[in-house]
């Protein structure tokens, strides 16, 4: 690595940041070979970004280019790669599939795996935040059950509330937790996100459901849940652990055309389609 990337790598105040547009920085170097700074062209860059597999990586790579170029004295054109998709829309399972997903939780896991789905089910959070909830985690206030997860803050330091159901509290408290206090046993840290996402697949199996069920897919129906139930911003922001609301309000506060589909179908006078739609408020705690 040159004395230069090195030097550029120090300014970088995030050290997270600086050991990611690092690695894409030396892979840029690395392809262009020998060329002189100063004759990298906005051709290259995108010769470059072409062997990225997503946009989302693409993004990263192009940022980091740029810094480097940009701090080196030889900024390149602005070259947007390509036009951010919109996010798919989430494909809701039916309410006959999740009927059968909560009887197959209730009758054939045992009782890790129980709680595993239940939270997964209530609070949404990823699998890092519960695979790491800790014992003091799980409260009864005067209110009723909270999950709080100190590992999930907002900008300001506060962790992530939120409440459940005491169906969730209850399955929680009937566990030995650990040793260290955590919710899974002691296993390595990918390890206990891979058991998460092994539990979501073995109920989808058991449960005959044909939608793809997995493990974010839960996150995906509590913030639907939300949105459509016009939570406040600052209260979703904080129940699901982000920073700001940006997500909330970009990723779930457009409507599906499916639900728009519907209301012009009812505003019209005509017979809604026979199939139950799922609705994730029918399950989650309200």
């Amino acid at each position: 690595m040159s004395r230069s990337v090195e030097t550029w790598l120090i300014s970088i105040p995030n050290q997270s940041t600086a050991e990611k547009y690092g690695r894409y920085v030396r892979q840029f170097l690395g392809l262009v070979g020998n060329k002189a700074i100063g004759k990298i062209t906005a051709a290259d860059l995108e010769s470059y970004l072409a062997i990225k597999r997503s946009w989302g990586l693409r993004h990263m790579a192009q940022a980091a280019v740029r810094h480097y170029m940009e701090y080196m004295g030889h900024p390149l054109p602005n070259r947007y790669i390509g036009i951010r998709p919109d996010p798919a829309l989430i494909q809701e399972p039916t309410a006959e599939e999740m009927d059968r997903v909560w009887a197959f939780v209730a009758d054939e896991l045992d009782p890790v795996e129980r709680a595993v789905m239940y939270l997964l089910r209530d609070t949404g959070h990823r699998r890092r935040s519960i695979a790491y909830l800790p014992r003091s985690g799980i409260k009864m206030l005067a209110e009723g059950p909270v999950i709080e997860f100190p590992s999930e803050t907002d900008k300001r330091g506060r962790p992530s509330v939120v409440p459940v159901s005491e169906q969730t509290w209850k399955a929680c408290m009937a566990l030995d937790f650990p040793i260290d206090g955590f919710l899974l046993p002691i296993l390595g840290w990918k390890i206990r996100e891979e058991f998460i996402s092994h539990v979501v697949e073995k109920v989808a199996r058991g449960a005959g459901v044909k939608t793809r069920l997995y493990a974010h897919l839960f996150r995906h129906l509590v913030a639907l849940k939300l949105a459509r139930a016009n939570t406040q911003e600052d209260a979703a922001v904080n129940m699901l652990g982000w920073k700001d609301g940006q997500m909330y309000r970009s990723r779930y506060g457009r409507r599906q055309p499916y639900e728009t589909l519907d209301e012009a179908r009812a505003s019209m006078g005509l017979a809604a389609p026979k199939k139950r739609v799922f609705r994730p408020e029918e399950y989650l705690t309200k």
